[in-house]
């Protein structure tokens, strides 16, 4: 099938899909599940040019076009026509506080819920800020995204504005159909299954599942807020130095930390977290659409001896885990006897630490800067705490002139936490980072 082309094919949701439906379907007004990234365009932008890009982006790009069949069940998917994009341009330069005006703005974007019954799953909106000054606002439903594929997508849509521009026609996208993913034998290997569910079931074997900072509220539901933390480049210099030197990764430190900041804001030394992982197949390297899933990892804090010990055996577990990332964590969930009682919570985990470490396209358009901000807040969280760690905070296309920092989102249900909760947590957090550079043979519990 052309990636250009309509289908009147119906196709299985994935997995991971099948999860997102699920919310999507006991939640309905939740936007849990959508995404939205802010770029902040510097310099002369051609209106026409970008909403040309944007057209060739869906047109190339199958996944993008996917939505549900109305009345499914269990749900289905379809690629649909190609159109134009959902696109809406709004001036604010004339504004006393443009910036003001613009969070109500984005806060409206967020509320306006997809229709999953039609594509692209896909929108953007478009602000003129002022002379050379733009802020252009892409969301995204998780149906069709994950972070490899948003860096795809920018790679794709301001390759195409670049062509563009210079009047030429923006280069032919060429990548593998998301469809072709759909009916890839990964969905259906047993035997892999069958060894993943051993390793989990030894890993988790005797683990206490109960969230460390208590159970799910009813009443406040998915409820959330954000924040944003820096490790400054030096202390994220110093951090990457000592991991490789001790043969580990600056995430399993990082996780390792979160670990024992939990543990004295708890008393918890044995808990489980979730960590989000890509399981993109070989073959798949530039196609746009959802390709990633959860792997619960368990971390027991109560082994003595120096912290790097800890860490040899949790970067044992991460690389054995990996191993196993198309495992699909409901039939996990389902498989270790683990049970939602109120479909608010996963009950292998109640916290997340993660790293989104999609690389960015390094783009030079013109005299057009492009810097951004992903994952803005949305009022919700899935889990209790969900820790995203960006291994290089310099979050732009096109200027990358500084010493890479590292940039923490912390996501947090206020069921749980409050703003100041969470700030308190962030600090000690890095507290203990530098302490650990300073002291590495020391055990966590003493630093």
């Amino acid at each position: 099938m052309s990636l250009s082309s309509p289908s009147t094919t119906d196709h299985p949701l994935t997995p991971s899909q099948q999860i997102v439906w699920l919310h999507e379907d006991l939640f309905p007004d939740s936007r849990a599940y959508t995404f939205t990234a802010a770029l902040d365009l510097y310099g002369p932008l051609d209106h026409e040019a970008l909403r040309s890009a944007m057209r060739h982006v869906i047109a190339g790009h199958d996944g993008l076009r996917l939505h549900l069949v109305p009345g499914s069940f269990p749900p289905r998917q379809r690629v649909g026509a190609p159109e134009d994009p959902d696109v809406e341009v709004v001036d604010l330069s004339g504004e006393p506080e443009p910036e003001a005006a613009l969070e109500n703005l984005r806060d409206a974007l967020h509320n306006r819920p997809f229709e999953l019954t039609r594509g692209p799953l896909i929108r953007w909106l478009l602000v003129v800020l002022g002379p050379g000054r733009h802020r252009l606002l892409q969301t995204e439903h998780h149906l069709v995204h994950d972070g490899v594929s948003f860096a795809l997508t920018l790679r794709d849509l301001f390759g195409a504005y670049a062509e563009l521009v210079r009047g030429n026609p923006p280069r032919p996208l060429t990548s593998r159909s998301y469809v072709d993913y759909l009916g890839h034998p990964s969905h259906t290997d047993e035997d892999a299954y069958a060894r993943a569910l051993g390793h989990f079931r030894s890993v988790l074997d005797g683990a206490d599942f109960a969230g460390p900072f208590g159970a799910p509220s009813t009443s406040e539901g998915i409820a959330g807020g954000q924040l944003r933390t820096s490790v400054p480049a030096d202390l994220a210099a110093a951090l990457r130095e000592r991991a490789k030197r001790d043969g580990h990764t600056p995430f399993t430190v990082l996780l390792a930390l979160f670990g024992e900041t939990v543990r004295r804001w708890t008393g918890r030394p044995d808990f489980t977290v979730g960590t989000a992982v890509g399981n993109r197949p070989e073959g798949f390297t530039d196609c746009v659409g959802m390709f990633v899933n959860t792997l619960p990892l368990r971390l027991d804090l109560r082994l003595p001896g120096p912290a790097r010990d800890l860490l040899d055996a949790l970067t044992e577990q991460l690389m054995e885990s990996l191993a196993h990332h198309q495992a699909p964590i409901q039939r996990l969930t389902r498989d270790l006897g683990r049970r939602s009682a109120s479909g608010l919570d996963n009950p292998l985990f109640s916290l997340m630490f993660s790293a989104h470490d999609a690389s960015l396209p390094a783009l030079d358009l013109g005299g057009l800067r492009v810097d951004l901000v992903e994952g803005m807040p949305n009022g919700t969280s899935r889990f209790a705490l969900d820790a995203v760690l960006m291994p290089d905070h310099r979050r732009s296309l096109t200027h990358r002139d500084q010493a890479p920092g590292m940039l923490i989102m912390w996501d947090y249900q206020l069921a749980f936490f409050d703003h100041d909760d969470v700030e308190t947590f962030a600090k000690e957090h890095l507290a203990l980072l530098a302490s650990y550079l300073r002291h590495p043979g020391a055990p966590l519990a003493q630093l």
